[in-house]
């Protein structure tokens, strides 16, 4: 029986028992008392704190963002809180007690396992990445982070894992790497740079652009690429991205490397770290490109417009969807109508002359339904009666169904080309009834010659036709002669450059005779032959005189060797002989030389009077024509380039058949028109070099000279095919020397005789002014023809040092 108790709690004592207690032990007993009652108070605050952190981490360890788990050995769930539920995929109850390894994603559960045994093995803290599969088929990427939890003796007996889902930060770094390998490729300059502007990144497409690689630019300020006249611009767009404002596409300047300006489109950006901007990235796009083609386009369209103000061009345009024509005020002008007027396609229509309506009316319609470039030249009636023409060119356009919106175009005033080609066709007129009174043919030829352009003759009236052809050619033209005219155009093709050929021709009524052609080629601004300009002369007369000439001589041969023959053994007879030689001798170069002069005159006062007389209409029209502007102003000044050419040529051609020598220095003079006239014919470098001033009072001794000048070079030219020849007049210790040297072929090694008539009338020229002629092949080539006389034999010469 437990003894009873006070009501303050005390135990009971008997006073039987009572003993009076020690002096002094209450109260050291009470002080005790006292004392643990404190401690006793102290336990209780510490255990209701501890009651409540532990519901505290019990409400934190289920509210915790991340999943928190407790395995067994077995690796089965032990704990697991709301986060971890979720993460599962399944309820706490359901999950309570099932291996974890169920969650896992088949792939990654053998990773699972190793996992577990690491931290059993090692005992440390293990993170591992698992994909876990949710019981609604979805998948999550975690982070497992497990360690062992021991009980109060030290012993591990648990695992406890952290799971936190990691989904988004691996595609986050997955996007990060894109970005990375976006900015690495992109051709465009990417750089970034801090708020305090020093270059932070450069991406390959800025070094390509800029010419800075990165290892040169990054850490720099960035006015090393910003130019000075770009800086406020640049610090406009800082202040504007400082502000947290993406600066728009814009055009700029930047400074490469080598110091050149490139222009690109920029767009500056902010970068931001929450909601504050610590850096700024800059993507530039070059626009090089682009600009210099803005540039041509803009200077396309000046030059356009230029054209089209110089063309005295009108422009129009017709909207066919709306029925509306505009025209500029050109258009209206040549329309004469008023700058202000009304336009539409009915004006327009009454604006044409009627004759004209129809045809111009359907020209538009078809080229409005095929949508091909159309042209239509029609009258213009103005209010103050006056007829004008003018010429349209347009283009329909359609839209993306096909359907014609669209027909524009321009308009030309060509009345004065108009009345020039009226004053042309009549000044043609004229100029082939001159023509036809001259006694040539003359000619224009296709550069192959395989077409007649245009022919005009007197005497050959069958080519003088609208549509030329080549029957009156091979009329003209003996068969057998074609072979060496061919060859000659062929050389002169070649060459580019003139030719001249004798050749057999037939006559109007049927007889054979002799002519030479002469043509020049007509070429355009690259040296490339456009037609042939000639004339055919009839040398008949001429042809008959050397054949009496050459008659002549072979009567003379044979009275040389009949009298010789006759009067052998008597030097009389002989002496008698040779004067007879002599005589006729002379008397066929005085015929040659009374023909030359015969051909010469009638060269020079017949056609070149006659020419030369067409040669000033052609300019007084050409004159005409471009008083007027008109387009047909270049074939006038053509036709008067051609008569100006074909009169110099038959001048040149007198002078070369009658040379004026009678005066004392009429010989240099001859020779060196004889050097330019040769390089012209022959299309061979011609040249006189004179040593000494000499001076010839004798004409017959000047004229004897120049021929064997003049034959020398045309052997070289014609025969030896030379293509550079050098006439040399000098005196020297009372000795006269001409010499022609050329660059030809020269003589054959086996003739010796030069029994040829043109070296034979050479020969006989030195004889009769008693001078010596040597003929004789070169060393580097070609052949030197050398004349010498002494004082002593012409005692007619004179010179002066």
């Amino acid at each position: 029986m437990k003894p009873p108790r006070a009501k303050n709690g005390k135990r009971l004592v008997p006073a039987e028992t009572r003993t009076a207690p020690p002096p002094g032990l209450p109260d050291e007993m009470e002080q005790q008392r006292n004392l643990v009652e404190m401690q006793n108070e102290e336990l209780r605050k510490a255990h209701a704190n501890l009651e409540i952190s532990h519901q505290r981490f019990l409400e934190l360890h289920e509210q915790a963002p991340m999943g928190y788990l407790t395995f067994d050995a077995h690796g089965c769930i032990r704990e697991i809180n709301a986060a971890a539920t979720t993460l599962l995929g399944v309820k706490r109850a359901c999950g309570i007690g099932k291996p974890f390894v169920v969650y896992v994603e088949k792939a990654d559960r053998k990773k699972f396992l190793d996992h577990l045994w690491t931290v059993r093995r090692a005992g440390a803290t293990v993170a591992t990445d698992l994909r876990l599969a949710a019981r609604n088929g979805t998948v999550t990427q975690v982070q497992m982070t497990t360690g062992r939890l021991h009980d109060a003796e030290g012993r591990a007996g648990l695992f406890l894992s952290a799971i936190e889902d990691v989904t988004a930060l691996r595609a986050g770094s997955v996007n990060t790497a894109y970005l990375a390998s976006i900015v690495e490729s992109s051709q465009d300059g990417i750089i970034s740079y801090s708020l305090d502007e020093v270059i932070q990144s450069w991406n390959p497409g800025a070094q390509k652009l800029l010419g800075y690689s990165p290892a040169e630019i990054i850490g720099k300020h960035i006015s090393v690429i910003v130019p000075d006249e770009q800086r406020a611009e640049f610090e406009r767009n800082l202040l504007t991205a400082k502000s947290g404002t993406t600066v728009v596409p814009h055009e700029t300047l930047r400074r490469r490397k080598d110091g050149s300006l490139v222009a690109m489109e920029l767009t500056i950006s902010p970068i931001m770290d929450g909601d504050r901007v610590v850096a700024v990235t800059a993507i530039g796009h070059d626009i090089s490109e682009r600009k210099r083609a803005e540039a041509a386009l803009h200077e396309s369209r000046e030059k356009l417009q230029l054209a089209i103000a110089g063309a005295d061009l009108g422009t129009w345009d017709w909207d066919l969807v709306n029925n509306r024509l505009m025209w500029d005020g050109r258009c209206k002008a040549m329309a004469g109508l008023p700058p202000d007027a009304e336009t539409s396609y009915g004006v327009f229509m009454s604006t044409m002359h009627p004759d004209d309506r129809e045809r111009a009316n359907a020209v538009a319609m078809r080229a409005i339904e095929t949508r091909v470039e159309s042209e239509v030249e029609y009258r213009t009636v103005w209010p103050d009666g006056s007829v004008h023409w003018v010429v349209a060119r347009g283009r329909a356009t359609a839209d993306e169904t096909g359907r014609p919106v669209r027909f524009s175009g321009v308009t030309l005033d060509i009345t004065e080309r108009k009345h020039a080609e009226k004053a042309l066709r009549e000044s043609e007129e004229r100029f082939r009834a001159l023509v036809t009174a001259t006694s040539e043919v003359l000619y224009r030829m296709s550069p192959d010659w395989r077409e007649v352009l245009e022919v005009h003759s007197r005497k050959n009236p069958r080519a003088n036709t609208e549509t030329p052809n080549r029957n009156w050619l091979d009329d003209y033209i003996l068969p057998e002669e074609w072979p060496r005219v061919m060859a000659a155009i062929a050389e002169a093709t070649r060459n580019k450059g003139t030719f001249e050929l004798e050749h057999r021709i037939r006559r109007m009524d049927g007889t054979l005779g002799w002519a030479v052609s002469r043509s020049i080629p007509l070429k355009d601004a690259n040296g490339e032959i456009t037609e042939w300009f000639g004339a055919s002369s009839d040398v008949t007369e001429r042809k008959e005189a050397e054949e009496l000439i050459r008659k002549l001589n072979a009567e003379l041969e044979k009275r040389v060797a009949a009298r010789t023959a006759a009067l052998q053994g008597s030097n009389e007879a002989l002496k008698q002989a040779m004067e007879d030689r002599v005589r006729l001798e002379e008397e066929v170069i005085a015929v040659s030389e009374a023909e030359r002069e015969r051909i010469a005159r009638d060269l020079h006062d017949d056609l070149g009077q006659q020419l030369a007389g067409i040669w000033c209409l052609s300019l007084a029209m050409q004159k005409n024509l471009a008083s007027q502007s008109s387009p047909e102003t270049a074939t006038a000044t053509r036709i008067a380039d051609y008569l100006s050419k074909s009169l110099a040529l038959t001048r040149g051609l007198a002078r070369g058949l009658h040379p004026v020598v009678s005066d004392p220095k009429g010989l240099v003079s001859a020779l060196t028109e004889l050097a330019g006239r040769s390089s012209e014919l022959f299309k061979a470098q011609c040249r006189l070099t004179v040593r000494q001033r000499v001076r010839i009072h004798d004409p017959a001794m000047a004229t004897h000279l120049y021929r064997i000048a003049q034959e020398a070079v045309s052997n070289a030219c014609r025969h030896g095919h030379a293509k550079h020849v050098t006439i040399t007049l000098s005196y020297s210790r009372g000795r006269l020397m001409l010499s022609v040297g050329d660059d030809g072929k020269g003589l054959p090694k086996h003739d010796r005789k030069h029994t040829g008539m043109g070296m034979r009338i050479m020969n006989y020229r030195a004889d009769v002014i008693g001078g010596t002629l040597v003929f004789r092949r070169r060393p580097a080539g070609g052949t030197m023809v050398t004349f010498t006389i002494s004082t002593t034999a012409a005692s007619a010469l004179q010179t002066k040092k």
